[in-house]
């Protein structure tokens, strides 16, 4: 029997295991890193015949989100995985939790490394992790310098996105008991005088997207009160970008996996990376359409202004019951 120590952020655990590295390289060959783009290819395919037909399909293009947010979930528990527990990556998986990953994202984006690393990068920051990683032979320098670099830019996009907060907060709403308005919006700039001569300057617009509605605390709110309001946030999807951002991240979770197979098995002569073909969908990828993605309505609350309100006491608001209810329902 063998005791690996295992960090999952800054929290510390144990592993207990005959084997440890046999059972992470089963774990690790059993997985489908190409799983999400598979399954995206089949909705796109439904969502571009809904489009010919002009018949919206909210409901695929909201799975399409979810796989999205679900992918890029994927990809950082594999990446802080294989940094903090490279020979027991399936350990890791069964202790972290999202908060972990925002954490160590935002660590990593400040010291471009993380405190407790097992796995000792070729140098610091995203290119030196993806540099790393996709350590193969892609023909030429130029190529290869290009792949590394770009995947790196890729990875510190999706973090900044995976740890913003809006953004989170729509893909929670949507995984956690589907509690969206899905449709997109139609965002116009104009003027008064603009609308008078029928003049308008369109500035953001997608059939899919979702609305929600997003927590907001009350301003310089005295701690014990925890006040707060709620504002309804708005989201235009761009289904091309999702479509290619998961199948970059499907390529990104397979050369991870593919690394981390090299590492336990110390030979990579074996193991398969993968790289956009052509390249130009690193670019496709990483950048919307111009205009309007978000945004919100609702107004933001000081403390110092809401006096005058009367605030219940919690307690004796819920000593009293609702009882007016009906016996029996028609």
């Amino acid at each position: 029997m063998k005791i690996i120590p295992i960090k999952v952020n800054r929290k510390s655990y144990y592993l207990l295991d005959e084997d440890p590295i046999q059972k992470n390289l089963i774990f690790l060959s059993n997985l489908q890193p190409l799983y999400y783009h598979e399954l995206t290819k089949i909705l796109y395919k439904q969502l571009q015949k809904s489009k010919d037909e002009n018949k919206p399909c909210h409901h695929i293009a909201v799975q399409m989100r979810t796989i999205y947010g679900q992918a890029i979930e994927s990809l950082f528990a594999y990446i802080f995985a294989l940094l903090q527990s490279p020979f027991s990556i399936v350990a890791w998986i069964q202790k972290y939790h999202d908060r972990d990953l925002k954490s160590l994202i935002q660590e990593f984006d400040r010291n471009k490394t993380i405190k407790y690393s097992k796995l000792q990068m070729l140098k610091p920051g995203w290119n030196g992790l993806s540099e790393t990683i996709n350590n193969f032979d892609a023909g030429n320098k130029e190529n290869a310098t290009f792949i590394k670099e770009n995947f790196a830019s890729f990875w510190s996009l999706l973090g900044r996105e995976y740890t913003n907060y809006k953004v989170y907060k729509e893909y929670c709403h949507i995984k956690h008991g589907f509690r969206i308005a899905h449709g997109g919006f139609k965002f116009i700039l104009t003027t008064t005088e603009d609308i008078k001569k029928g003049k308008e300057i369109l500035s953001g617009e997608s059939d899919y997207g979702a609305k929600i509605y997003i927590d907001e605390d009350v301003r310089n709110t005295p701690k014990e009160l925890n006040l707060f309001s709620l504002r309804e946030t708005f989201f235009n999807w761009d289904i091309e970008l999702l479509y290619k951002r998961i199948e970059v991240i499907s390529y990104s979770i397979n050369n991870v996996i593919s690394f981390s197979k090299g590492l336990n098995k110390n030979d990579f002569t074996k193991e398969e990376f993968i790289v956009p073909d052509p390249l130009s969908l690193f670019d496709e990828a990483k950048y919307p359409k111009s205009g309007v993605h978000t945004f919100d309505i609702g107004k933001s609350y000081e403390y110092e202004t809401l006096k005058g309100i009367n605030i219940d006491n919690i307690e004796d608001y819920y000593k009293e019951k609702i009882i007016n209810i009906p016996k029996e329902y028609k």
